[in-house]
């Protein structure tokens, strides 16, 4: 079975998520049924891997419609079932909050050790033919056939790795993977980037060496502001319906994402007032108390502070869907022809749970 790794050298947000959205509704596209592994970072994850599937949680058509969600934890040998309203369950706590809402495109198992999640996700979703490895690159545990880097604008930054630089690896480790997408802030910037490795590719780290026998392909992304949705009720208006309705109010922006500062350009560059924003650290677990300032405002956030704050939404609050765009748009069919010359894919009696 073919694994798919979406990572990054720099840490903090790059992008990634988007990416790994986009990749899955590809992948569906074309024929295949992906699922997803991801470590949960930030969730209780006791000895066994949890899966989870909540297909049209948050609805990006229309109004929100009814669904049926659930979590399964083999440990406990149960499902929980969230039906009711009244008593939602807090899926970022059990699962992570990327995760959650990976989940809501694809099914996800989660554990730190990928080879759980893999059989948990394959036993209970067995016709998975694809793996997604969200943020894996530097779990080596896990085989691997096409690896993705996720970069922004930062490039490598001082060059330096953790804790004196910004980088998990070394900046060669952008020479070895099959694509780099670079995320940049607008349409424009992705349009006029010569797509090429980062000027600044100095690496401090003295082991590091660069491959010149591979060279990746290098792919431009941006960002587009979709759609809002009003959390309590889940109804969906367009940019200029959002717009129009709220521009004689204030209007403020929150975030607890890794680069905050993105989601806000883009809200302006879209026409969006913001009489101000507020920063939460990455992975913030909210509270009601975290947005009694802005009780008589309107709170726009984004979809990964919404998975957090929907069991407790605020008729004041809405969070902001975002799509990705790649250039050269291609890029997904591209990335299939890759795919169905694997190898692994072109045997096709290959049982990846075999090597588990």
């Amino acid at each position: 079975m073919p694994v798919i790794i979406v990572g990054n050298i720099f840490i903090g947000g790059t992008g990634k998520t988007p990416v790994s959205i986009a990749l899955i509704q590809a992948l569906k596209q074309r024929g295949f049924t992906p699922g997803v592994i991801s470590r949960g970072y930030g969730a209780d994850i006791k000895h066994e891997a949890i899966c989870a599937y909540l297909p049209n949680a948050s609805s990006t058509s229309g109004d929100k419609v009814p669904v049926t969600q659930h979590i399964i934890a083999p440990a406990e040998e149960s499902t929980l079932t969230e039906t009711s309203p009244s008593a939602p369950i807090k899926w970022a706590e059990k699962i992570g909050d990327e995760p959650s809402i990976l989940a809501q495109y694809a099914p996800v198992a989660v554990h730190p050790r990928r080879q759980k999640a893999i059989e948990l996700l394959l036993k209970t979703y067995p016709t998975v033919d694809i793996l997604i490895s969200d943020d894996g690159l530097q779990h080596y545990a896990i085989d691997r056939d096409i690896e993705i880097i996720v970069q922004d604008t930062r490039g490598i930054g001082n060059g330096y790795l953790l804790p004196a630089g910004p980088l998990r690896e070394s900046p060669s480790r952008l020479n070895t993977v099959d694509y780099v997408v670079t995320n940049y802030n607008t349409r424009e910037q992705a349009l006029s980037a010569q797509l090429s490795p980062p000027k600044n590719t100095e690496s401090h780290d003295s082991q590091s060496t660069l491959d010149e026998t591979q060279v990746p392909e290098q792919i431009g992304m941006y960002l587009t502001l979709a759609e809002f949705e009003h959390l309590l009720t889940g109804k969906i208006y367009t940019i200029t319906e959002f717009i129009q309705q709220h521009q004689q109010q204030n209007i403020y922006a929150i975030s607890g994402i890794g680069h905050p500062e993105r989601f806000y350009q883009s809200l302006r560059n879209q026409g969006v007032p913001l009489n101000g924003t507020k920063d939460f650290p990455d992975h913030h677990d909210y509270s009601v108390q975290d947005l009694v300032p802005f009780n008589h405002a309107i709170v726009v956030m984004t979809t990964k502070d919404a998975i957090k704050c929907r069991h407790f939404s605020q008729n004041n609050w809405w969070c902001v869907h975002t799509k990705a765009e790649f250039i050269p748009s291609t890029f997904f069919d591209h990335l299939e022809d890759k795919i169905k010359h694997l190898p692994i894919f072109l045997k096709k009696k290959f049982d990846f749970r075999q090597t588990l």
